[in-house]
């Protein structure tokens, strides 16, 4: 299983997703088009990933924003991610959110009580250009 790296656009996030130290990440917008024609080569490579893990996953959002054809998206991942808890894996969800984006910060905290997962959701101060 090889690294998936994602390239963002305007319109979908990047990331790393990385197999060999199970540190995985997904940042930016995501607003695709297709969601599915997007999201499923991801899905895929996660649920193929969760078969055979590494000895500790831990999967990192910083969204700025996204639609709600990726929440759902995201939703499966942190499903898939509780199945790997129950099954004795060791996972953990940084959820990043910018000290003024109130609403990233709700949807990482309505994600953290729809899984029973270690779960943070981490404060990042806006960047001064």
């Amino acid at each position: 299983m090889e690294r998936l790296i994602l390239e963002p656009t305007e319109v979908s996030p990047g990331g790393v997703l990385n197999p060999f130290d199970g540190r995985m990440l997904l940042y930016g917008r995501s607003i695709p088009e297709n969601p599915e024609a997007f999201w499923s080569p991801i899905l895929a490579w996660f649920y193929a990933y969760a078969a055979d893990p590494a000895a500790e996953t831990i999967f990192e959002f910083k969204m700025e924003y996204f639609n709600i054809p990726s929440s759902k998206r995201i939703l499966y991942i942190l499903n898939k991610m509780q199945s790997m808890h129950e099954l004795g894996q060791r996972v953990a969800v940084n959820w990043y959110y910018y000290e003024e984006d109130d609403f990233m910060k709700e949807v990482g905290s309505d994600f953290s009580t729809v899984v029973t997962l270690p779960f943070q959701l981490i404060k990042l101060k806006e960047e001064l250009v």
